[in-house]
């Protein structure tokens, strides 16, 4: 806070997200375990599903004019 990262307001959001004791638990676990490897699994996956997607045919059994 002393180097003026970040603005007032997300300070004062994240006081209040921390206030609440579920929350508080969320942010304690995601910063006890290192999530970065498995998000970027997930990032491989969803990007090779949407090159999947991308690579498939056109079916035209139910075109109008075929």
């Amino acid at each position: 806070m002393r180097e003026k990262k970040f603005s007032v307001q997300e300070v004062a959001i994240a006081q209040k997200e921390l206030m609440n004791p579920i929350i508080r638990a969320a942010h304690d676990f995601l910063q006890f375990i290192d999530v970065k490897p498995i998000q970027n699994q997930f990032a491989l996956i969803k990007q090779q599903q949407k090159q999947a997607v991308f690579d498939l045919n056109r079916l035209s059994i139910f075109d109008e004019n075929s």
